[in-house]
């Protein structure tokens, strides 16, 4: 009787079942934005935040962004199109490879973006936020995304923050636009989503957390 003969597993196979895993990722998608009391916990911790910081998780509570696209602006991506008015910021390359310009919503944030693009910055290729570990090299080089999440959890263990609040400041803003009637494909440019079904995973979190008065 013939040896019997072991046949490996088809590349067809394999690269259905990466797929529908990838698929099923997707499909599971949960937004998970701050309850009432974990976003009053973070806009009273602002205050014991060291003033960088607190400038830097304001980006990602007012305007959205990731914590890789807040740490990579440089002084020039501060843009103050109207004279004097409401400021843009430029992101060059987001998550999805596409750049994105969006408006500053808060005033807050507005009056902290133009107070460090004048008084921190000397140069129109500086960064935003210079990194800070090594004296001598200040300035040359961005923030790290490791130095930024040790300086958070610092805060946090003072303020008593909970959770993953630097990613949650995000799914918050997107949930507050979604239950303000902001229409999915305006949310979708503003966030840099590309994927629409991101998007519509809001729609389901939007009762989650009640909206806050936004600064006019």
């Amino acid at each position: 009787m013939p040896p019997r003969r072991e046949t490996a597993p088809s590349c067809s196979s394999s690269s259905s079942t990466l797929s529908a895993k990838r698929y099923t990722r997707q499909k599971h998608y949960e937004p998970r934005p701050l309850d009432e009391d974990a976003l009053a916990r973070f806009e009273r911790g602002l205050v014991l935040a060291p003033t960088w910081l607190r400038d830097f998780t304001l980006l990602l509570r007012d305007a959205g962004l990731r914590l890789s696209e807040a740490r990579l602006l440089r002084a020039s991506d501060i843009q103050d199109l109207a004279r004097e008015g409401w400021l843009t910021i430029r992101i060059a390359t987001g998550k999805s490879g596409r750049g994105r310009t969006i408006p500053v919503r808060t005033l807050r944030l507005n009056r902290v973006l133009r107070g460090r693009a004048r008084g921190v910055m000397t140069r129109a290729d500086d960064w935003l936020f210079p990194g800070r570990k090594l004296r001598r090299y200040v300035g040359r080089h961005p923030l790290t995304r490791d130095g930024v999440e040790k300086a958070w959890r610092r805060h946090a263990a003072r303020s008593g923050q909970v959770g993953k609040v630097l990613h949650q400041l995000r799914h918050t803003l997107a949930t507050e636009l979604v239950r303000a009637g902001v229409r999915l494909p305006e949310i979708m440019a503003y966030l840099g989503w590309r994927r629409a079904q991101t998007a519509l995973s809001y729609l389901a979190a939007r009762d989650l957390l009640a909206i806050p008065e936004l600064d006019r």
